[in-house]
């Protein structure tokens, strides 16, 4: 289990970008425009690991609503 998850201060208050809880895991913040010019903002969360062979991957884990606790 990370060591160093974000809480759900953090999340409510992240900004665009990537954020990192130390053990792999990020929170990815995106931002963009939507077809009625309004700017929308979505969250998401990624596994980034190394594979067997020695690649970089990431894996992503669904869409995450910044409105709940992320340490459990």
């Amino acid at each position: 289990m990370a060591k160093d998850l974000l809480s759900s201060l953090q999340a409510k208050g992240a900004g665009e970008g990537d954020h990192y809880d130390g053990e792999g895991g990020i929170f990815r913040v995106t931002q963009r425009k939507t077809k009625e010019g309004e700017t929308a903002i979505a969250a998401s969360r990624v596994l980034r690991y190394t594979s067997s062979s020695g690649k970089r991957r990431a894996f992503g884990r669904g869409k995450c609503d910044r409105d709940v606790e992320l340490s459990k």
